[in-house]
């Protein structure tokens, strides 16, 4: 199952954020306070140090170009970068400088890390103790309100999900009843005519319709047919 970026960049967070010395911090969405619109995903101050995360290269070659000269963290003062590029499968189709691609396996407890000149396994140990990591409380109002909006914006991802799923349901409703009608006119048109063999084609026609729009009403009222 592919995690959305935001909740990766969220576990990279917490984790980091234990791991450093008391006198470096690390800061979420950096950009507007430096007067530009580009926005890195974490940077730590002391160091200047820029860190990015991908979902399986998505846009990497722009997000590449951010940090030349001239691109929108150019105004951000950075003496180092690196881009963590979280992927599904190990395969790359370019290799750009500073740049980890980091694969990890089904039920996270080794990630492979790839990058421009070596290869190598990461395994996890043991679970971190969540208990016993450093986090401010405005920190971790942050984090919920992080969570809460991911599972609003989820809820109305569903909804909308939904919406056009009964709106397409709709749709072809309508083009069901509107192809009966017109079959069944059709078929008194040719039984009229005394064409029987044709009009018994239509009638199969017109069984196969009803059928697909009587199953689909049933469906629709959450019935199996």
């Amino acid at each position: 199952m592919r995690l959305l970026e935001r909740v990766w960049q969220m576990e990279f967070y917490r984790a980091i954020y234990s791991c450093l010395p008391d006198e470096m911090h690390i800061s979420p969405d950096v950009g507007r306070m430096f007067a530009t619109d580009g926005v890195v995903d974490f940077y730590i101050s002391e160091l200047q140090w820029a860190i990015e995360l991908l979902i399986d290269g998505i846009d990497m070659k722009r997000h590449h170009e951010r940090f030349q000269d001239g691109g929108r963290y150019s105004s951000i003062p950075i003496k180092d970068y690196i881009i963590l590029d979280i992927r599904e499968t190990r395969t790359v189709i370019k290799a750009y400088p500073n740049t980890w691609h980091i694969i990890p396996n089904t039920d996270f407890t080794s990630f492979s890390i790839i990058k421009s000149d070596a290869s190598f396994n990461v395994p996890v140990k043991k679970v971190l103790n969540r208990s016993n990591m450093r986090i401010s409380s405005q920190e971790h109002e942050a984090l919920e309100y992080e969570m809460k909006s991911l599972k609003h914006k989820q809820n109305n991802d569903d909804k909308l999900r939904e919406s056009k799923k009964r709106q397409n349901r709709r749709d072809l409703v309508e083009s069901l009843e509107k192809l009966i009608d017109f079959l069944q006119k059709r078929e008194r048109y040719l039984m009229e005519r005394g064409a029987v063999e044709e009009a018994r084609e239509i009638q199969c026609e017109l069984d196969q319709a009803s059928g697909e729009l009587t199953k689909l009403l049933y469906e629709s009222l959450g019935r199996k047919f």
